[in-house]
């Protein structure tokens, strides 16, 4: 794959694949926190819950054309050749989309039906195996979080 002629554009590849990686990880963990970060606006109104990982999903994907701007101007400065070839992209970056728009949803749904969706009551729920460092520093931080529901007596 990488001759001697092709290890030229190396940046090239590297480029490509962090582009592609970066679409789908703004795209999966912004949809994550779509509905959970929304949750009080969802109840007050009557919007659709399908609109919110869209609208993160089509954030990300600006971001994307964003970077093939950059990519372009990298490609510019290779002097590497650009065929017709390079159009049967577009119908593999929208394929892309709908399945980054698909794992979106399910992660935003996920997330949203779980019963501790905020990670500090998950880690600090399982308390009986705890050293006295780690108490300490359960106090530590349930005391920098005074509203939290595991602030009560019988869980410090």
């Amino acid at each position: 794959m990488f001759t001697h002629k092709n290890f030229l554009y190396y940046p090239i590849y590297i480029l490509i694949g962090t582009m592609i990686y970066g679409l789908f990880t703004d795209g999966t963990t912004s949809c994550l926190n779509a509905l959970s970060g929304n949750k009080n606006f969802l109840i007050n109104t009557s919007i659709s819950r399908n609109l919110y990982p869209i609208e993160k999903v089509y954030v990300a994907l600006v971001n994307f054309f964003f970077s093939i701007f950059v990519f372009l101007l990298v490609v510019w400065y290779y002097d590497l050749k650009l065929n017709w070839e390079c159009i049967l992209v577009i119908p593999n970056i929208l394929l892309f989309v709908i399945m980054i728009l698909g794992i979106g949803k399910i992660l935003a749904n996920a997330t949203l039906h779980t019963p501790y969706s905020d990670s500090l009551s998950l880690r600090l729920r399982n308390s009986s195996s705890l050293t006295s460092l780690q108490i300490l520093t359960r106090r530590t931080v349930l005391q920098k979080v005074p509203d939290h529901p595991l602030t009560d007596s019988r869980c410090l």
